[in-house]
């Protein structure tokens, strides 16, 4: 076959932003994808977001594990291009053998990187990884305690959910950063994974056997109170984080195979929707000071 060109749009926040026609439903974890090689094209973005960042880590990686030949071309947009790099984007991805089209450039001071984007791999590293997140925002001194706990409960949850339950071949993807442009200064807390998604999880799990029928129903039901994919007790669960969402600035995405959904305070129940294929789950978790 061809090679796969999926562009993105100038602004990049997730996977809705991609071309339909591009993004084939046969993601790059399955046996039928079999393209001679992927050029993703990112010359357009103006901006891409955490949601769209890590799409642009997990499925690159996915296709450069199954041996296909995979490109990544940046931003025309210095600015992006710089802030990409910045966050490792592209030594991950060339670590990986991802081609990468972009100059070298030196990085810019563009918002702090609490913590770079980051493969996570064990639940003791994520421990570890939490503490020197609250140990980084005691020093900073950028806003108040609680809001420092909130960053690292919402962390270690989605990171371990992603490190335990996510059976990713290729582990799991997260970063956190404080902006302060764009309206009000917030921290954001994304993690991602190359799995089998959340619908594929409750399919494992007798308890919840025939409970959803696709993937926007499975981010409903996961995020219902008392609901855990994997049957155990460990973690507060991710009703939890939705009730950290609750107040009227913070927000909350989700990505998990064909389905994407979003929740802020104004916006009352999220409700998933149809999207273009995420290979995996993500959550993203925006937090205001």
């Amino acid at each position: 076959m061809a090679t796969l060109e999926i562009s993105a749009q100038p602004q990049f926040s997730h996977t809705g932003d991609l071309l339909e026609y591009q993004v084939p439903r046969n993601g790059p974890r399955r046996d039928d994808f079999d393209w001679e090689s992927v050029r993703i094209d990112l010359s357009r973005c103006e901006f891409v977001r955490p949601a769209g960042v890590l799409w642009c880590t997990i499925y690159p990686l996915l296709v450069a594990q199954r041996g296909i030949p995979c490109e990544l071309v940046a931003p025309n947009n210095v600015g992006v291009t710089s802030y990409l790099n910045r966050l490792g984007l592209f030594e991950t991805l060339e670590n990986a053998r991802v081609e990468i089209d972009f100059p070298g450039m030196p990085n810019p001071q563009q918002g702090r990187l609490v913590l770079p984007l980051t493969r996570l791999s064990a639940i003791s590293q994520v421990e570890e990884l939490g503490e020197a997140i609250v140990e980084y925002l005691m020093q900073s001194n950028i806003s108040s305690a609680n809001v420092y706990d909130h960053i690292n409960m919402v962390f270690a949850e989605l990171a371990n959910n992603a490190v335990e339950h996510a059976d990713s071949s290729i582990g799991a993807y997260g970063y956190v950063q404080y902006y302060a442009f764009e309206g009000q200064p917030r921290f954001v807390c994304t993690i991602a994974d190359g799995g089998i998604g959340i619908r594929s999880s409750f399919q494992k799990n007798p308890d919840h056997v025939g409970k959803v029928q696709n993937d926007w129903q499975a981010i409903e039901y996961a995020l219902q109170e008392n609901i855990s994919v994997h049957g155990d007790t460990r973690g507060l669960g991710l009703s939890h984080i939705v009730e950290l969402v609750l107040p009227p600035n913070r927000e909350l995405s989700i990505s998990s195979g064909l389905a994407f959904g979003h929740r802020d305070g104004r916006a009352g129940i999220l409700t998933p929707r149809s999207a273009n294929l995420f290979p995996g789950t993500l959550a993203s978790v925006n937090i205001p000071t």
